[in-house]
């Protein structure tokens, strides 16, 4: 057994980096180990002596295959008999993820998902003991090479990690951090980064081993943040399997909430692919959500159903029900104006690509161009013709709601007066001979007369859509008010990223209501939508009393403020994980008594979230 109070041995260089180098060590029995060295020229630098110290005491103990295990902080000799201060760690023989990368991308698909799932496991590891690591990449993987098998990840370098709980950190754990090319968009708000930061990474590393190439780059590293923020997520290649292109997608989505809840599901996903590839099973593969969307006209986001607004822009969202209103389109123009033609076809559009609106072009409107005013809809309730009229407005046009039969409008009147008008004007060019015939003529001009004014009075108010599909599903009582919860906090949340923390766990929920039915799940989906509101809006009015106070005066209020930030935070990220666990087991066909146990486990979760949000 080694002499802990011998000093280790320094051996070769293994690497080097801008703040500090790692070379081989040795026991006083020879056994290898790593060790990791300041540089002497940063002896007098307070900052990077902390954060050197802060990452040994953030990872000491910490042990898991597909993390470089840190033993500690210890004493090195060098060759003149100087001594040395360094962390031991680990020794892994092998190269580097990006060597790999450089030397064999693009990898095959198989590989890929396999480091994949070693890169996830060991994030879930850490994300569990409450570790951001905060600039994964792959530089900061080694890979250990087998003679058999793909070779064992483990990943290194936590030197800018910091604990997820923020009530235990330093002031520079509050920088913007990181390798640009595999920064999440988030990271230019610290107070934002998660756990959910380093998928955004992995997300990456998974798009540069699949092709050989980062997923965004430019001149500048401000440049490729603005480009991770702002572009689309590039599209892989059709060879690449659906699933696990959908899976990188969601790693890369721009919004946390759009991602992957965790690193676990994100593991367990991968193992799925990787089992499925052995034996393929539609059922199992079968990982892409299956809430069909519709799309915001405001922002062109996802809508979700049974909610009627958008929960990315705030706009109110189209879900027709049946009643005494109708949306009667006014403008731009003047009454007997023909819409613009390029204002129906985004008319049209738009109904195309809202199918659970489940209104379509009717004749009037698919092959022609109507009239001002249109009737755009009739016979739905006040609070549907709302929703359109707001929605019409995103998209240009002027329109009202207007209580009972469009033709009691003035506008409406007006333009079958003016239709009338027309035709009568014409008939009277054209009857020519009628005339001759005596007391016969104004009998067969009033006649026509009132012939003409029906039909134009029913031309005018007939609406330009007509409805489609079948009927709107209908939500349990429960259900209904949790929603109903949701359509009220939701426009008091000031940030878009509080409102997409909500949309995923309704979205989650709207999903496994159509996989396990109502009946099973109602009950525990209302209370996890419930609780998913208040809690919500709670981490709303804690970030919003955050922003107003210096984050590094260490004051009791502001750490205490972070420590409940972050664990309504956790909880919410847990209640989130349980959701999509259950939805991913219940896709991939297991079986009722795995089922049962991730019902469990959400219940568990709900209960959780109840006592924190109790205190």
């Amino acid at each position: 057994m080694s002499d802990p109070s011998q000093p280790y041995r320094i051996g070769r260089l293994l690497g080097r980096g801008a703040v500090a180098s790692v070379h081989e060590v040795f026991d006083s029995e020879g056994q290898r180990f790593a060790g990791k060295f300041l540089h002497a020229s940063r002896d007098g630098d307070e900052v990077a002596v902390t954060r050197f110290a802060q990452e040994a005491a953030l990872l000491r103990g910490l042990d898991h295959p597909n993390l470089v295990r840190v033993d500690g902080p210890a004493q090195g000799e060098g060759e003149a008999g100087e001594r040395r201060a360094f962390v031991r760690m680990e020794l892994v023989d092998g190269v580097g993820l990006d060597v790999v990368i450089a030397r064999e991308a693009p990898l095959p698909e198989s590989r890929v998902i396999e480091f994949g799932r070693q890169l996830a496991a060991g994030l879930a590891y850490a994300h569990g003991h409450g570790i951001v690591h905060r600039d994964l990449k792959p530089a900061n993987v080694l890979v250990a090479e087998l003679d058999t098998g793909p070779g064992v990840l483990k990943i290194a370098d936590f030197g800018m990690a910091r604990a997820s709980s923020l009530s235990g950190i330093d002031a520079d754990a509050l920088t913007i951090l990181g390798t640009p090319d595999y920064m999440a968009p988030e990271s230019l708000d610290p107070i934002a980064v998660d756990a959910r930061a380093d998928l955004y990474a992995l997300g990456c590393m998974l798009y540069e081993m699949l092709t050989g190439e980062v997923p965004y780059s430019a001149a500048t590293p401000f440049g490729t943040l603005a480009r991770h923020r702002d572009d689309p997520v590039p599209t892989l290649a059709d060879a690449i399997s659906p699933e696990l292109r959908s899976l990188v997608e969601a790693l890369m989505a721009k919004s946390p909430a759009d991602r992957p809840p965790s690193a676990g599901v994100v593991a367990e996903r991968l193992a799925t692919l990787a089992r499925a590839a052995l034996d393929p099973n539609p059922q199992a593969l079968a990982l892409v959500p299956s809430v069909a969307g519709s799309r915001c006209a405001g922002c062109g986001h996802a809508l979700l159903e049974h909610l009627a607004m958008c929960l990315n822009c705030g706009l109110s969202a189209v879900t027709v029900e049946r009643g005494e209103h109708c949306v009667i389109i006014t403008g731009p123009g003047e009454v007997g104006d023909k819409l613009d033609s390029a204002m129906r076809d985004r008319l049209r559009e738009w109904l195309a690509s809202n199918p659970q609106i489940g209104l379509a072009a009717a004749k009037a409107l698919e092959s022609k161009i109507p009239r001002l005013p249109v009737v755009f809809v009739s016979s739905v309730a006040e609070r549907s013709a709302q929703a359109i009229v707001t929605s019409l407005a995103a998209l240009g046009f002027a329109s009202e709601a207007h209580a009972g039969s469009s033709l009691k409008h003035p506008m409406v009147r007006s333009k079958a007066g003016k239709l009338v008008g027309r035709v009568g004007l014409i008939a009277l060019t054209s009857m020519g001979g009628i005339w001759q015939t005596g007391v016969a003529a104004p009998v067969i001009l009033g006649v026509g007369a009132l012939a003409a004014m029906i039909g134009m009075s029913i031309h005018s108010a007939k609406a330009v859509t007509r409805s489609v599909g079948a009927a709107p599903d209908v939500l349990s009582p429960g259900l209904r008010t949790a929603f109903d919860r949701v359509e009220q906090i939701a426009p008091a949340l000031p940030e878009a990223r509080h409102r997409h923390a909500l949309r995923a766990v309704v979205r989650q929920s709207l999903d496994l209501r159509k996989q396990l039915g109502p009946d099973q799940v109602d009950e525990e989906l209302a209370g996890a939508v419930t609780l998913a509101s208040a809690t919500t809006a709670s981490l709303a009015r804690i970030d919003a009393d955050l922003r107003s106070r210096d984050l590094n005066d260490g004051a009791p209020e502001t750490r205490e403020l972070l420590h409940q930030r972050d664990h309504l935070a956790g909880r919410m990220a847990e209640l989130s994980g349980s959701l999509e666990t259950l939805r991913i087991r219940a896709r991939s066909g297991r079986g009722p008594v795995e089922t049962d146990e991730s019902l469990d486990d959400l219940r568990a979760r709900v209960e959780a979230l109840e006592e924190v949000q109790a205190l």
